[in-house]
């Protein structure tokens, strides 16, 4: 349900802004459970998997997110993390 996606994004970077990463995981993986091309989710989700250090997790999800189809700016935002902290 679209509800739910939105309040999932919203809890998601409520504990993002707590910097609680593991919590915020949670949520993304379930708006991603939800809409296979989530980017924001995918993004998102990269970030925190990134200060958790884990690097091969968070490279993999920008992966998928560049891998999806969404407007261009939003693109080459992922495509500059992706640059900076995978390559």
């Amino acid at each position: 349900h679209p509800d739910d996606l939105e309040a999932y994004y919203n809890v998601g970077m409520s504990y993002y802004k707590l910097l609680d990463f593991r919590n915020s995981i949670e949520y993304w993986d379930m708006l991603i459970e939800n809409d296979s091309c989530y980017v924001g989710a995918f993004s998102n989700r990269a970030i925190c998997k990134f200060f958790l250090k884990d690097k091969e997790g968070a490279c993999k999800d920008w992966e998928r997110a560049l891998k999806c189809d969404y407007p261009s700016k939003a693109k080459a935002s992922v495509q500059q993390e992706y640059d900076k902290f995978c390559k």
